[in-house]
C-alpha cells in the first residue's frame, strides 16, 4: 500500500475517533482537563523529545499533534470499557487519566519515581493507581489485565528489549485480552533509521514490516496497523497460538 494512502486512511481514523469520544460527556472533559495542563506552568520541563511529554505543551498545541496523542488512549477506550487495564511506561498519567474515565480500574506504571508521585498527586482518579517498576519484569502476576496499553514505549528499546517488554505485556494479560499501542512505524528501514537519530531517548524505531513480523510472534494477532497505531489479540488459549 502507498504511504500516502496509508497516512490517508490513519488520518480519517484520527479524525474520526476525536470527533466520537471529544462528544462523550466524561471523556471530552477529561480531554479538556488533559489539553489544559501546561507542563511547564506546573514546574516540569516536559520537552518535545521527552517521553514524558504531554497534549497540552505549547508546541503539540500549535502543530496539532496533540490531536495525535489523544487518538492513541481514544483508541483503546471501546476495549477498555468497563475492564481492567495496565497503562506501561505511563509517563506523567494524563493516558491513565483518560482511560479511567470508562475502565474498572486502570494501573499506570512507569520507572521514573517523580512521575508516578505526579500522576497520583494530580489527576486523584479514585479507580486509578499509580506504581514505580520496570516493564521488563511487571510486578503483577499472569492474567491480571483485560487491556494493556503500550503508547509511544517500544521505541525505547532496542529490539530485543522490545520483545522482552511485550512479551512481559503478553504475561500479564489474561488469554483473549487486548494491547493497544502507539509509535512511529515507517515504511523502509532508512527512514526508521534518521527518525530515531533526532530523539536521543529512542533506541530503536521499528517499521511497519518488523511489528508485523514481532506482535504476532510475541503477543497475539494484529487487528490494527497504520503508521502510527496497532491493536493485536492474545489467543483465548495457549494452543490457539500454534494455529
Amino acid at each position: 500500500m502507498p504511504s500516502g494512502w496509508r497516512r490517508w486512511r490513519e488520518d480519517v481514523l484520527k479524525r474520526r475517533t476525536n470527533a466520537r469520544w471529544l462528544a462523550v460527556p466524561e471523556v471530552g472533559r477529561r480531554a479538556a482537563e488533559v489539553l489544559a495542563f501546561d507542563p511547564s506552568a506546573a514546574g516540569l520541563d516536559a520537552a518535545v523529545t521527552d517521553p514524558r511529554s504531554v497534549p497540552g505543551a505549547r508546541e503539540f498545541l500549535r502543530s496539532g499533534w496533540s490531536e495525535h496523542m489523544l487518538c492513541r488512549y481514544f483508541l483503546s477506550l471501546d476495549d477498555a470499557r468497563g475492564r481492567t487495564v495496565l497503562d506501561s511506561c505511563s509517563g506523567l498519567g494524563w493516558g491513565s487519566h483518560l482511560v479511567s474515565g470508562v475502565a474498572a480500574r486502570v494501573v499506570g506504571i512507569d520507572l521514573d519515581a517523580p512521575s508516578v508521585a505526579f500522576s497520583r498527586d494530580h489527576w486523584r482518579d479514585p479507580n486509578a493507581g499509580h506504581v514505580v517498576g520496570s516493564v521488563l519484569e511487571l510486578p503483577f502476576a499472569d492474567g491480571s489485565f483485560d487491556v494493556v496499553l503500550c503508547m509511544e514505549a517500544i521505541e525505547h528499546f532496542t529490539v530485543d528489549g522490545a520483545r522482552r517488554y511485550l512479551g512481559e505485556l503478553a504475561r500479564v494479560t489474561r488469554p483473549g485480552g487486548v494491547l493497544c499501542g502507539s509509535s512511529a512505524f515507517p515504511a523502509g528501514r532508512g527512514d526508521a533509521d534518521r527518525l530515531c537519530a533526532r530523539n536521543p531517548h529512542h533506541l530503536h524505531v521499528f517499521t511497519l514490516g518488523e511489528m508485523r513480523a514481532l506482535v504476532p510472534s510475541v503477543f497475539g494477532r494484529l487487528d490494527l496497523l497504520t503508521p502510527h497505531y496497532f491493536r493485536a489479540q492474545k489467543p483465548a488459549s495457549p494452543a490457539a497460538r500454534a494455529h
